[in-house]
């Protein structure tokens, strides 16, 4: 046996070393489950002498397809010609070849999220529709929901039917009826697909036409799946379909399916199970990442669920400290105590900056942390924003470079026919596009007949600036077509002299990231010498994730758990735990947290070392309208599995602007009064804070008070000690 297989575990090496047929490999947080299907390819290859090019990989993000073809790579160089890919790529593989079937063309271009909105927008003004009436976000959650669930609009036309589709009423309805078929009329006549289409077209080519399905079985003779937890029914169905004698090896949590919100099912482990009741299956339960007491921790927690595969994951790491609970107050109560916590473990040098993430279950908690973290001054980067290729200059360039491959592509031409500047505005591009579809023309048509002077339109007041547009057009294309893939965007930077427009618009600075497409382009076609053009476009279509969370800058890491998943850090805060937070408002509210509870302990493992959990109690939430208390879950993990920090920072906005000093102790019960005064609305009071005032309005057990000295209305718990009536 190969050495590869000495770093393998008991279970581990059971997995890698498995007979072919059905394998279903429960991977706990932490366990090397990467580690275990890569070591897994190798043994196929040198082992059951496989040959690479019938082993697919799948994984769900380019990125990770990227790190496990480099890992296996160099382990054996027997690998090379293994598939690596998402669903989407090996969607877009299949349909390069069989999309025909389906009466639509190969040379079709692959739309992102932003094109889509894009395109629902000039539906939305060519039908005449109101973005009030029906948003576009709506619109487009809508006809996702029907693509995916094959919905036949012809039959829904009742209130209950628009409920089903999440419309308000009959008149959205009747509204998303007719952008649908325009939606799916225009993605037609423009050659386009968007992410569901690639799932969906694939699937229906290979249930209906057996002999297509069969030749990619017969090609995919084995296929791994990783982070099998996150597969849709759709995706399941595709997978059935290639699944060669029932030689299937997927990997995943139960405990990490947390993205059931767009799509992922939590019963998949049940289906495989059923569909393949001769499965094997091996549970991974040994962590690698955290320490006993973190595990102590998760293992608590998770086991509060009852829809999972039971497993208790070990360690044979240090005890390590004791996981930390902080309660405060308010949400500035927990702000000001991350920070002070950080700026302890810096000063005590236990760590670096870029050790320590801060997790939370969604964006809206940063606005208070991002300030206080400011005031401390202390270096951090919020992750999760505007990924590399949706960069509005990135897109820019990608726009061009599709031109040269395919110069009537609609969204391309109206992205950029006036970057830089050329005097061709919107009215103009509104008119020609109104133009187009009045008399049945694609946008690249309409464009050429501005040179017509028998045309009688407004646009054709620009008729020279398209012109010089069209000619340019034209240049690009004859000018790059024997140049290599850098050098055609090299060539077309500087035609259109575009550092130049950046600086001229302030934005001088994001010429760096266009440097960084240069450099990817020329990476991409060493890597893949046979790729064309096309090729690379398709491929970076798919990408919906390029950013490096692992970055070299020391700054704290902040995140939302769902972005943290597959990251690890030395020291993790965990902030929000509270009732309508972490659980969600509407997991509360109906008693279904087990999702919740999911995300809670993916968050958890995330922590190699140090663990903080934070949370608020008895401050008012403006969204529930009730007093905040802290999640249910710090009680699933006992208290006595916690060391409680009572030590309270003091807010920024107190009226001396003094920190308070963090080695005091804090009763948090002498700010209350055991005995509730009886307010009345208008009743005249004091405060310690924020001196005099009147209650305006009364919600429970809090009272919102117009102070004096405070430009907006306060909302204070009713039996504060620092609240009296004004004598």
């Amino acid at each position: 046996m190969s050495s590869y297989l000495d770093n393998l575990n008991y279970e581990q090496k059971q997995a890698v070393t498995a007979d072919l047929g059905p394998i279903l490999i429960v991977a706990g947080a932490g366990t090397g489950k990467t580690k275990t299907l890569t070591s897994r390819i190798i043994y196929l290859v040198e082992e059951m002498n496989l040959q690479p090019e019938n082993i697919l990989a799948i994984t769900f993000t380019n990125k990770a397809a990227d790190e496990m073809k480099e890992r296996a790579h160099l382990m054996s160089n027997r690998t090379n010609g293994v598939i690596f890919g998402t669903y989407h790529s090996l969607c877009t593989r299949i349909l390069k070849q069989e999309i025909k079937i389906l009466g639509r063309n190969e040379d079709f271009n692959i739309i992102d999220d932003e094109d889509q909105n894009s395109l629902i927008k000039d539906i939305y003004h060519s039908l005449g529709f109101d973005f009030k009436e029906l948003s576009t976000n709506l619109a487009l959650k809508t006809i996702e929901r029907i693509k995916n669930n094959e919905i036949d609009l012809a039959t829904f036309y009742t209130y209950d039917d628009a409920k089903k589709l999440g419309l308000n009423d009959i008149h959205q309805l009747l509204l998303i009826k007719k952008i649908y078929l325009e939606y799916v009329k225009q993605m037609n006549e423009q050659n386009l697909l968007d992410f569901n289409d690639l799932l969906n077209f694939t699937r229906k080519i290979l249930i209906e036409h057996d002999e297509i399905a069969k030749y990619y079985s017969n090609q995919f003779k084995y296929i791994l799946v990783d982070e099998f937890q996150d597969t849709n029914i759709i995706q399941f169905e595709i997978l059935n379909k290639l699944i060669n004698n029932s030689n299937v090896f997927v990997v995943g949590d139960p405990d990490q399916t947390i993205y059931t919100w767009r799509g992922a099912y939590p019963y998949i482990f049940k289906d495989f199970l059923k569909k393949f009741p001769q499965t094997q299956q091996i549970i991974l339960n040994q962590n690698y990442r955290c320490s006993k007491n973190i595990l102590k921790v998760a293992n608590k927690l998770i086991d509060n669920n009852f829809n999972r595969i039971k497993k208790n994951l070990i360690t044979e790491n240090d005890e390590g400290k004791a996981v930390t609970y902080f309660c405060g107050t308010s949400n500035i109560d927990e702000a000001t105590y991350v920070c002070e916590k950080i700026k302890e473990l810096i000063t005590e040098k236990k760590c670096d900056y870029k050790d320590i993430a801060i997790l939370y279950r969604s964006n809206n908690a940063t606005k208070t942390l991002e300030e206080y973290i400011l005031h401390h001054e202390i270096p951090y980067k919020i992750y999760g924003g505007i990924n590399f290729f949706q960069r509005a200059e990135i897109k820019d360039m990608i726009a061009y470079l599709k031109l040269l491959v395919k110069p009537n592509d609609e969204l391309s031409l109206v992205r950029i026919i006036n970057v830089p500047k050329r005097e061709i505005g919107k009215t103009t591009i509104t008119e020609i596009k109104d133009y187009a579809r009045a008399n049945k023309k694609s946008f690249f048509e309409t464009l050429t007949l501005s040179l017509e002077e028998s045309i009688d339109v407004k646009w054709r007041r620009s008729h020279r600036h398209i012109n010089i547009f069209l000619e340019l057009l034209t240049k690009l294309i004859n000018d790059t077509k024997e140049l290599k893939l850098s050098d055609k965007l090299l060539y077309i930077l500087k035609e259109i002299n575009y550092e130049q427009y950046l600086k001229e618009n302030g934005n001088g600075d994001k010429y760096d990231n266009v440097k960084s497409l240069v450099e990817h382009l020329a990476v991409y076609e060493k890597n893949n010498p046979q790729n064309t053009l096309k090729d690379f476009l398709n491929e970076i279509s798919l990408y919906t994730n390029k950013e490096d969370t692992n970055s070299n800058k020391n700054v704290v890491s902040l995140m939302t758990v769902h972005y943290a998943k597959g990251t690890e850090f030395n020291v993790v805060f965990i902030v929000g735990l509270t009732e309508g937070t972490l659980p969600s408002f509407w997991a509360s509210k109906y008693n279904d947290c087990e999702e919740e509870r999911r995300i809670a302990f993916v968050a958890i493992t995330r922590a190699k070392k140090e663990l903080y959990l934070t949370a608020s109690s008895g401050s008012f939430d403006p969204i529930s309208r009730n007093t905040c208390r802290e999640s249910r879950f710090i009680k699933e993990i006992g208290v006595n599995n916690l060391l409680n920090d009572y030590i309270k920072a003091k807010s920024i906005s107190s009226n001396d602007n003094e920190w308070f000093d963090s080695n005091r102790i804090v009763n948090y019960a002498n700010n209350y009064e055991t005995k509730t005064v009886e307010f009345k609305q208008w009743d005249k009071v004091s405060h310690t804070s924020y001196g005099e005032g009147v209650i305006v309005g009364i919600n429970g057990d809090f009272l919102e008070i117009k102070f004096d000295s405070e430009p907006a209305i306060k909302t204070i718990i009713k039996h504060h000690k620092g609240l009296k009536y004004k004598i």
